[in-house]
């Protein structure tokens, strides 16, 4: 046990070097004063101790069964500890007034504080902070230790409590701020806590543990996450939402704020100069697969400067972005690869699905005329571009630099591609003056209807008053071309109506498919031999002669040209020929011929009339009295002859309809192949009871929507 003499010795030195400020500084001051409020500590607990020593050392002269010695020795010890006892607390209260202690007072903000704590419970060390900062603190159970801090200078409140965070975040311990009361808690347990988001100007401490989202613009938020948790504290948290490209952190305040420093100077967008390698022999993607596999696993072993390659297969370009010495590298490799290579390296044979070889030849020629001409680069200029053309497999043979032969490649895909097909069916027929009084074309217009024009063909006599008739004019002598038309007709209905009037003579009923914008031809009639010269000499009864064939007869061209807004353009071009019988006496055959040509625009599935060809034909009648008329020489008694004069008018009919794919020219043909199948089997049950059944053939029944599936009934 210490002496309590020495002790409170000690306390008086102390107490006199405070109150001498020539002898003593403002820091030594204060660091006396934290000893002595220490040696006043020990003062008292000598005092207390030396209450319960035995006196035997002092008072050994007394006897110890002296029981009025015992009482002398028992009140000379309280004399003595009262007096110790008045003499440190007048001490304490002299030193209090002149000297407050600054560890355990609470000073205004401006005061200055000496802090000096050597194996200071933790605990305590927080009731020191509570009393400086005022602060409300609750501290986890699980906090505990010794804490040592040492100022070299007087701090101010708020630095201390700056030191009061640092020194738990030294022990493993953080604050937590919640509304107006701190608490005190292992730092692995932060992020189950409540933490206060980071905004703006916030009033958290350095040491404080906070929240901020930090948005990334130029790099992707979990690329940075990888990149900041090996300089992020242990207990911080890091996280990326994707979405919108932000970074979530949690950590101490200055922590959080220097993240965000480092974040702010890697995100920026880097200014990225590309070049632009264009390639005139070679192929732009076989050139930088080779070079991205030359240069880039160099880049991965040796650890250099990313570099980036992408193909523009248009223009047959490299584009190439990365530091110059990377960029210069590349471009002596383009400049080593790009020559013309011997033999068919730039040779391709294009095989056409649709198009004709021989008709896409002129087209493309002129196409990669125009390419070099246009461009700047002397050597695809100089460049010899060969096309031809093979006729056996349809094939284009195509001699070009590769970005020529890219050109190629994309007119030839557009040009080479399926054109629809449009069925033509045709009406040709003459008919008498009567009965063109009769047919004409009721053309209507729908005034409430935007340009839409209905009409229908009528057979019976006295039609509606407003019809125009497409023959009238003809019939009544005048010439020229008439011409109508009308929707959701039936040309088939209209083809059994004519057949039986006696006074229409259906000269073609004509069907044809022909593709968009080529020519079909129909040709119903009789090659005829004609005599163009005859040589006879002198006692030849059988004079030489020459003879030319031509086809007579009824003749359809016809060129369909589909129309974006579901119409056709037709070129038509009819002609019908027939022998004629004439008095004159003519050295060879006289032929009648009625000819048309026109261009019209018709809207699909519509009926297009044309007529007003008209022509006199006579007709001689025979009237006789049966067997007496056929009686040579006498006969003549009992018959008689009259010739009259007929007015013919041709008329031609046709029906468009545009087949846009293979589905639709397979309905049309079924369709027909039914028909002709129902026909066959009234016919049959007409006359089966006359015939044997097996007589009339009858085509087998379809088995699905295609046509080259029959199968017998």
């Amino acid at each position: 046990m210490k002496n309590w003499h020495s002790t409170w010795f000690q306390f008086g030195q102390r107490v006199r070097l405070c109150q001498n400020p020539a002898k003593s500084t403002t820091r030594t001051t204060r660091r006396f004063q934290t000893r002595m409020w220490i040696h006043l500590l020990h003062i008292l607990e000598e005092a207390a101790a030396f209450r319960e020593i035995p006196w035997r050392n002092c008072y050994a002269t007394l006897p110890r069964d002296n029981n009025k010695a015992r009482r002398d020795r028992r009140a000379t010890q309280d004399v003595i500890f009262q007096t110790l006892s008045c003499f440190c607390l007048a001490g304490i209260i002299l030193l209090g007034l002149f000297h407050p202690l600054p560890a355990f007072s609470k000073e205004a903000s401006d005061s200055q504080i000496a802090v000096e704590l050597e194996d200071v419970d933790i605990r305590d060390f927080v009731r020191w902070c509570a009393e400086i900062t005022g602060q409300t603190i609750v501290v986890h159970p699980q906090v505990s230790g010794k804490v040592t801090v040492i100022s070299g200078k007087q701090i101010s409140s708020e630095e201390a409590y700056q030191v009061f965070l640092a020194t738990l975040q030294v022990h493993g311990f953080t604050v937590i701020r919640s509304d107006d009361v701190l608490k005190v808690i292992p730092s692995a347990q932060a992020k189950e806590n409540e933490i206060p988001l980071l905004e703006g100007d916030s009033s958290a401490q350095s040491e404080d543990i906070v929240v901020k989202i930090l948005s990334v613009s130029s790099i992707p938020a979990r690329e940075v996450v990888e990149l900041l948790k090996p300089i992020s504290s242990a207990t911080a948290y890091l996280a990326a939402y994707a979405p919108t490209n932000a970074l979530i952190v949690a950590d101490r305040r200055s922590k959080v704020l220097q993240l965000e420093k480092i974040i702010g100077r890697i995100d920026q967008a880097a200014e990225i100069e590309v070049q632009i390698i264009p390639l005139v022999f070679a192929n732009a993607d076989e050139v930088s697969a080779t070079i991205r596999e030359l240069i880039g696993s160099a880049k991965q072993q040796g650890n250099g400067p990313e570099f980036r390659l992408s193909v523009d297969r248009r223009s047959n370009s490299i584009l190439v972005s990365g530091d110059a010495m990377t960029k210069a590298q590349v471009r002596d490799l383009v400049n080593q690869m790009d020559k013309p290579v011997k033999g068919t390296g730039n040779t391709s044979v294009i095989r056409l699905q649709y198009a004709e070889a021989g008709k896409l030849v002129p087209i493309l020629e002129t196409v990669s005329g125009s390419i070099q001409r246009g461009e700047k680069d002397q050597r695809l200029a100089n460049v010899d571009i060969k096309i031809s053309a093979h006729e056996p497999l349809n094939s284009l043979i195509i001699t070009a630099p590769p970005s020529v032969m890219e050109t190629m490649r994309a007119v030839i895909q557009e040009l080479d591609a399926r054109r629809a097909q449009v069925l033509v069916e045709a009406i040709i027929v003459e008919v008498s003056e009567d009965l063109s009084k009769d047919l004409g074309v009721e053309w209507q217009t729908n005034l409430e209807t935007d340009d839409a024009v209905f009409g229908s063909v009528s057979l019976l006599p006295n039609a509606i008053s407003d019809t125009i008739n497409i023959s009238g004019g003809a019939a009544s002598g005048g010439a020229g071309l008439s011409l109508g038309y009308f929707r959701n007709g039936s040309l088939r209905a209209m083809i059994r109506a004519l057949e039986g009037s006696s006074e229409a003579n259906i000269l073609s009923t004509p069907s044809i498919v022909a593709l968009d914008n080529e020519e079909a031809k129909i040709l119903v009639g009789s090659n005829v031999p004609f005599v163009t010269g005859s040589l006879q000499r002198a006692g030849d009864e059988n004079p030489f002669q020459t003879i030319q064939r031509q086809d007579i007869g009824v003749t359809l061209n016809i060129r369909p040209r589909i129309n974006n807004r579901n119409s056709l353009t037709l070129d038509i071009s009819q002609k019908v020929e027939s022998i004629g019988q004439s008095s004159v006496q003519t050295a060879d055959i006289i032929t009648n011929k009625r000819e048309l040509s026109t261009r019209v625009l018709i809207e699909n599935d519509d009926v297009l009339v044309l007529g007003g060809l008209i022509r006199d034909e006579v007709m001689e009648t025979v009237s006789k009295v049966p067997f007496l008329g056929d009686i040579p020489v006498i006969g003549r008694a009992f018959r008689s002859t009259s010739n009259s004069m007929v007015k013919r008018n041709l008329m031609v009919f046709i029906h468009p309809l545009i087949l846009p794919d293979r589905a639709s020219g397979v309905a049309i043909s079924n369709e027909r192949y039914n028909e002709i199948r129902d026909q066959q089997l009234r016919f049959r049950n007409r006359v089966e009871t006359f015939l044997l059944p097996d007589a009339l053939p009858i085509l087998p029944e379809l088995k699905s929507n295609t046509v080259d599936a029959p199968v017998e009934p």
